[in-house]
């Protein structure tokens, strides 16, 4: 049996959005993916091979302006040059090593996280098919939307047109700027120069193999690219590239999760049969810890003075669970099974993750969208989510008390409009995926 690798970003969010996807292929290939150790367990317990592969390298895209961090690397530069080559040296190891992987696997495919597009080259390199995917809605710039990283909904007129111009440009400036700036604090030994000097002594041309007009990350030039997400669900108007494929929901709802707070069964029992708001800020809500911290405490105040018929469970980092701990309406969990509670929640409150919004569309529940991170995708799904009135999103580091209750209670009062919407659309796509998604992935794999 010929092998699939999946080479997914180093994040729950990247990996579930694959399951779906990879169950699929099971049926004539063997399923590989590669990954740090720390997620061998939950890709096994889904029923995938695993290949350790860990790249500290493997971080271009969010190659952060931390001027304190950077400026003291560049003192440490002056001070000792060694340091720099002794990190050319590490980069060098790990590319071989990848490169081991890949020859050991050999695998008839590599299905590679366009968050990691900057591995492309070598793929090419060796002549390994490569199919790209990526879990976000569209990141290139059209007419009639903006960079994933703002809030803002479409207008049809010519103030719109103007803002998603500017915004695009202001954002494709700071990348330039932020660039530049690593480039020359790290004395050229940051992650995107060392692969523009792997792809120069391959003889490969940057220009020819990717696509920068894009937010996030680029693309890679005429490779395949499946979307993981519908592209309805998307600003109307959005057209996808000649090279894009548009998968669906792709939900896998036999996900076994890991690490699962071990009182979470014995509680949730108790309160099952009750209305239920369920909090879950994603498995990287410790990146954002002070708006989260924030947030919590908010919804917590609010489920003590207002809503008090109802359950709140939260799910949350260990140390924000001393927050109303005490309160017999509130239920703090480090991680619990998403697909379990949403199944019968009144209300989801999410921060937006592309995941979460599916699974609270698959399963009908109205969502508060509350984006923690500017710098991801989240302030741009939770706009699609306002604009598809599947419910509300909330902007935590601008809006109070009022604003957050005022939308907790037209939520719940407009539940069944907001369901109904969530309804109506769930079932159009689920007849467009069991149409298209195994017809459109059989046509790339040939192709």
């Amino acid at each position: 049996m010929e092998t699939i690798l999946f080479f997914p970003a180093y994040a729950y969010g990247h990996i579930n959005r694959c399951f779906k996807l990879a169950r699929d292929l099971q049926e004539e290939y063997r399923v590989i993916f590669a990954c740090p150790l720390k997620y061998k367990d939950y890709i096994i317990g889904n029923g995938f091979l695993f290949q350790p592969l860990s790249l500290q390298f493997s971080n271009v895209n969010n190659e952060e302006v931390n001027l304190t961090a950077f400026l003291k690397h560049y003192v440490r530069l002056l001070k000792k040059p060694e340091i720099k080559y002794q990190r050319k040296k590490q980069f060098q190891d790990e590319i071989l090593f990848f490169e081991s992987v890949i020859k050991d696997i050999n695998p008839v495919v590599v299905f590679l996280d366009i968050f990691l597009s900057h591995y492309f080259p070598l793929l090419k390199y060796y002549q390994i098919k490569c199919i790209c995917f990526q879990v976000y809605v569209s990141t290139h710039q059209t007419n009639n939307n903006f960079p994933l990283n703002t809030t803002r909904l479409p207008e049809s007129n010519m103030f719109g047109r103007f803002c998603s111009w500017f915004l695009w440009k202001k954002y494709f400036l700071k990348v330039h700027l932020n660039a530049k700036i690593v480039r020359y604090l790290s004395g050229n030994t940051d992650n995107l120069s060392l692969f523009r000097k792997l792809w120069e002594e391959m003889n490969l041309i940057e220009s020819e193999l990717f696509d920068s007009k894009r937010a996030f990350f680029p693309g890679v030039k005429n490779v395949p690219e499946l979307i993981l997400s519908p592209l309805s669900f998307d600003f109307p108007g959005t057209k996808p590239r000649a090279f894009q494929v548009h998968m669906g929901m792709q939900m896998f709802e036999r996900r076994k999760e890991d690490s699962l707070d071990r009182l979470f069964e014995k509680k949730y029992n108790t309160i099952k049969e009750k209305d239920i708001i369920f909090c879950s800020f994603g498995t990287l809500s410790f990146v954002h810890n002070k708006n989260l911290y924030k947030l919590v405490s908010l919804i917590a105040h609010l489920a003590e003075k207002v809503f008090t018929r109802y359950e709140f469970i939260f799910s949350v980092p260990l140390e924000m669970h001393f927050i109303n701990s005490q309160l017999p309406n509130i239920h703090f969990f480090e991680r619990v099974p998403q697909q379990q509670i949403l199944k019968r929640c009144t209300l989801f409150i999410t921060h937006g993750g592309i995941n979460s919004i599916m699974e609270g569309i698959h399963f009908e529940v109205p969502m508060l969208v509350c984006p923690l991170n500017t710098k991801w995708d989240q302030p741009g799904n939770a706009a699609r989510v306002e604009n598809h009135q599947f419910g509300l999103k909330l902007i935590p580091e601008k809006e109070k008390e009022r604003a957050v209750k005022d939308k907790l209670n037209l939520l719940l009062e407009k539940r069944d409009f907001f369901k109904e919407n969530i309804r109506v659309y769930k079932e159009n796509i689920i007849e467009d995926e069991v149409k298209f998604s195994k017809i459109m992935i059989n046509r790339v794999l040939q192709g």
